[in-house]
């Protein structure tokens, strides 16, 4: 079995990219040839790295130039930079994309060569939608894959309706989890008052931080004894800091804490995760945390609905406004006294949702369109999959 993977994100990493590079990493134990297609970086990416060391071909893919975007567009030629694909020359070629319109030359340049290709989304949004120039491109990338992965429900209706086309060779998969599935986590200490956790890259446009921080300076929450540290780094760090200030949450009231690869320990030092993203695919630090067993404070966009039952498993804002985040915050609020019982259920809840081992049930599924059984891993995996 050869299996290529391809992922062209405009980062280094980022928690789209664990499932297929936890699945390449079961392939490769399970004996199949694995090459994977990714963006130089000045600084080698770890994960990259470990791919590399289990033996898996690493190709290089520069972002093309405005010249070479014209004419790829315009159909003149194949995509030099995937030629390593008609040596490597896959049984299956697995397209991981961020966002639902991204790099469907790679789709393209499949279909010339006659190479079956999955696509795997990440994320679709409803700010969204395909220009004039990209909607037939798009449907052909999605007609013609063999299957398509979404990470929710919720994100494979909203493409379907905005490309205009059902997709009836879409299936649901979910995204791994770097906490282990069985932890378990004393309720931390409620007399210092109620520490809410914001987890994620620090990027408004797309987890809404900013609405968070404008609820949280409201003058009766003020009053209450809440804490919100926010974990991560991005582009709006700088100014997400500069709200803050503006709002006069200092410290210890809001804190910036940086990204942090301990994510059990977060959890045991909080008692909620407040999230008010405004796309969502579906999102692991809310996965992470209901398996701890804390609260998820979410907006109803992308998965979070499949994820948590409002008011039972956790709460949902209807929308991504500070009108619908005020009001869940409140409901949230009110039911205090409940939470330690309601993180508890999360925690069940999630694991009857989400499969012990995410990757090597989409490693499965990757190895029967390749033609291979689902076979047992039969080489050891090098290291710990972070």
């Amino acid at each position: 079995m050869r299996v290529a993977f391809i992922s062209l994100i405009p980062a280094p990493w980022g928690g789209s990219e664990e499932l297929w590079y936890r699945a390449a990493r079961e392939l490769r134990g399970r004996g199949a040839a694995v090459a994977v297609g990714v963006r130089p970086w000045p600084a080698p990416v770890r994960q990259v790295e470990q791919l590399r060391k289990l033996g898996c071909e690493v190709h290089w893919h520069p972002p093309a130039g405005i010249a070479e975007r014209v004419l790829r567009r315009a159909g003149a030629r194949p995509d030099r930079r995937l030629r390593w694909l008609l040596r490597f020359r896959p049984d299956l070629v697995v397209h991981s994309v961020c966002w639902p319109s991204a790099n469907w030359n790679v789709d393209l340049f499949c279909r010339r060569h006659g190479l079956p290709y999955a696509r795997l989304v990440q994320l679709a949004a409803e700010t969204w939608w395909p220009g004039p120039d990209d909607l037939d491109p798009l449907t052909e990338s999605y007609a013609g894959a063999v299957a398509c992965y979404f990470v929710s429900e919720a994100n494979r209706r909203l493409l379907e309706r905005q490309l205009g086309m059902a997709l009836p060779n879409a299936r649901v998969v979910s995204n791994p989890y770097t906490v282990r599935r069985e932890v378990s986590l004393p309720w931390p200490d409620e007399s210092p008052g109620l520490r809410l956790a914001c987890v994620g890259r620090l990027d408004p446009p797309s987890k809404g931080q900013d609405l968070v921080l404008e609820v949280l300076a409201r003058p009766h929450w003020r009053d209450r004894p809440v804490s919100l540290d926010l974990f991560g780094a991005g582009p709006g760090e700088p100014a997400l800091r500069r709200l803050a200030a503006l709002l006069g949450l200092t410290e210890p009231r809001v804190r910036f804490r940086g990204f942090s690869q301990d994510i059990e320990g977060v959890w045991a030092d909080h008692h909620a995760l407040v999230l008010a993203s405004r796309m969502e695919g579906s999102p692991l630090v809310a996965i992470e945390a209901m398996l701890c067993g804390r609260v998820p404070v979410l907006t109803a966009v992308g998965g979070n609905s499949e994820l948590v039952t409002d008011g039972a498993t956790g709460f949902l804002a209807e929308a991504p406004t500070a009108r619908h985040v005020a009001d869940v915050l409140d409901r949230a609020w009110a039911r205090r006294g409940e939470w330690r019982a309601i993180g508890a259920a999360a925690a069940g809840a999630v694991r009857r949702l989400h499969p012990a081992d995410p990757a090597a049930v989409f490693a499965d599924r990757i190895a029967e369109l390749s033609g291979g059984a689902a076979v047992p891993r039969t080489a050891p995996i090098m290291g710990p999959p972070t």
